[in-house]
Protein backbone atom coordinates (compact mmCIF):
# COMPACT_ATOMS: atom_id res chain seq x y z
CA UNK A 1 0.00 0.00 0.00
CA UNK A 2 1.42 3.38 -0.98
CA UNK A 3 1.48 6.01 1.73
CA UNK A 4 2.51 9.62 1.88
CA UNK A 5 4.77 10.45 4.81
CA UNK A 6 5.30 14.11 5.59
CA UNK A 7 8.79 14.25 7.13
CA UNK A 8 9.99 17.25 9.10
CA UNK A 9 13.27 17.89 10.90
CA UNK A 10 13.25 20.04 14.03
CA UNK A 11 16.58 20.97 15.62
CA UNK A 12 17.24 22.59 18.97
CA UNK A 13 20.45 23.47 20.78
CA UNK A 14 21.09 23.15 24.50
CA UNK A 15 24.05 23.53 26.83
CA UNK A 16 22.97 20.34 28.68
CA UNK A 17 20.63 17.58 27.46
CA UNK A 18 18.63 15.33 29.78
CA UNK A 19 16.17 12.53 29.19
CA UNK A 20 13.33 14.71 30.44
CA UNK A 21 14.36 17.53 28.10
CA UNK A 22 14.63 15.12 25.17
CA UNK A 23 11.13 13.77 25.89
CA UNK A 24 9.64 17.26 26.12
CA UNK A 25 11.30 18.37 22.87
CA UNK A 26 10.26 15.24 20.94
CA UNK A 27 6.65 15.56 22.10
CA UNK A 28 6.42 19.27 21.32
CA UNK A 29 8.07 18.71 17.91
CA UNK A 30 5.48 16.06 17.07
CA UNK A 31 2.62 18.30 18.18
CA UNK A 32 3.97 21.14 16.00
CA UNK A 33 4.34 18.82 13.01
CA UNK A 34 0.76 17.58 13.38
CA UNK A 35 -0.47 21.17 13.26
CA UNK A 36 1.68 22.02 10.23
CA UNK A 37 1.28 18.87 8.11
CA UNK A 38 -0.96 16.43 9.92
CA UNK A 39 -4.50 17.61 9.38
CA UNK A 40 -5.31 14.81 6.91
CA UNK A 41 -3.27 12.01 8.47
CA UNK A 42 -4.76 8.55 8.53
CA UNK A 43 -4.63 5.37 6.46
CA UNK A 44 -2.50 6.74 3.63
CA UNK A 45 -0.97 9.92 5.07
CA UNK A 46 1.39 10.12 8.02
CA UNK A 47 3.73 12.53 9.77
CA UNK A 48 7.30 11.77 10.83
CA UNK A 49 9.52 14.13 12.78
CA UNK A 50 13.24 13.86 13.33
CA UNK A 51 13.54 15.73 16.64
CA UNK A 52 17.25 16.52 17.05
CA UNK A 53 18.89 18.08 20.09
CA UNK A 54 22.45 19.33 19.64
CA UNK A 55 23.93 19.69 23.12
CA UNK A 56 27.25 20.87 24.46
CA UNK A 57 26.96 17.95 26.91
CA UNK A 58 24.40 15.22 27.53
CA UNK A 59 23.72 13.10 30.58
CA UNK A 60 23.15 9.34 30.41
CA UNK A 61 19.36 9.74 30.61
CA UNK A 62 19.42 11.77 27.38
CA UNK A 63 21.50 9.13 25.62
CA UNK A 64 19.20 6.34 26.81
CA UNK A 65 16.09 8.27 25.77
CA UNK A 66 17.44 8.84 22.26
CA UNK A 67 18.52 5.19 21.97
CA UNK A 68 15.29 3.61 23.21
CA UNK A 69 12.30 5.91 22.72
CA UNK A 70 10.05 6.87 19.84
CA UNK A 71 7.09 9.18 20.38
CA UNK A 72 3.96 7.87 18.72
CA UNK A 73 0.61 9.35 17.87
CA UNK A 74 -2.18 8.50 15.45
CA UNK A 75 -0.47 8.17 12.03
CA UNK A 76 2.44 10.21 13.41
CA UNK A 77 5.73 9.63 15.17
CA UNK A 78 8.81 11.50 16.36
CA UNK A 79 12.28 9.97 16.16
CA UNK A 80 14.53 11.67 18.76
CA UNK A 81 18.19 12.20 17.91
CA UNK A 82 20.88 13.44 20.29
CA UNK A 83 24.14 14.99 19.18
CA UNK A 84 26.54 15.38 22.10
CA UNK A 85 29.27 17.79 21.08
CA UNK A 86 31.42 16.93 24.12
CA UNK A 87 31.85 13.33 22.95
CA UNK A 88 31.23 13.75 19.23
CA UNK A 89 28.52 11.07 19.39
CA UNK A 90 25.16 10.97 17.68
CA UNK A 91 22.53 8.74 19.28
CA UNK A 92 19.24 7.67 17.73
CA UNK A 93 16.80 4.80 18.17
CA UNK A 94 18.66 1.51 17.93
CA UNK A 95 15.78 -0.99 18.02
CA UNK A 96 13.19 -2.04 15.49
CA UNK A 97 9.82 -0.39 16.04
CA UNK A 98 6.75 -2.58 15.82
CA UNK A 99 4.47 0.19 14.58
CA UNK A 100 5.76 1.96 11.49
CA UNK A 101 8.61 -0.56 11.06
CA UNK A 102 8.38 -0.15 7.30
CA UNK A 103 9.92 3.33 7.69
CA UNK A 104 12.86 2.29 9.92
CA UNK A 105 15.52 1.99 7.22
CA UNK A 106 14.38 5.12 5.46
CA UNK A 107 14.33 7.17 8.70
CA UNK A 108 17.84 6.01 9.59
CA UNK A 109 19.02 6.98 6.12
CA UNK A 110 17.50 10.46 6.55
CA UNK A 111 19.21 10.86 9.93
CA UNK A 112 22.57 9.75 8.48
CA UNK A 113 22.21 12.20 5.60
CA UNK A 114 20.85 15.21 7.49
CA UNK A 115 22.63 14.82 10.83
CA UNK A 116 26.07 13.32 10.26
CA UNK A 117 28.05 12.25 13.30
CA UNK A 118 30.24 15.11 14.57
CA UNK A 119 34.01 14.77 14.28
CA UNK A 120 33.63 11.90 11.81
CA UNK A 121 33.17 9.31 14.61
Amino acid sequence: MATKLHTLVVVSTAPQASGEGMAQFAKSSLEWAKVVKGQLRGAQVGVAVIAAVVADQADESAVEYARKELVRGYAAFAWPVLIDLSTGQRTAHAGRPTLGAIYTGWMRQQIDTLLPTPHGS
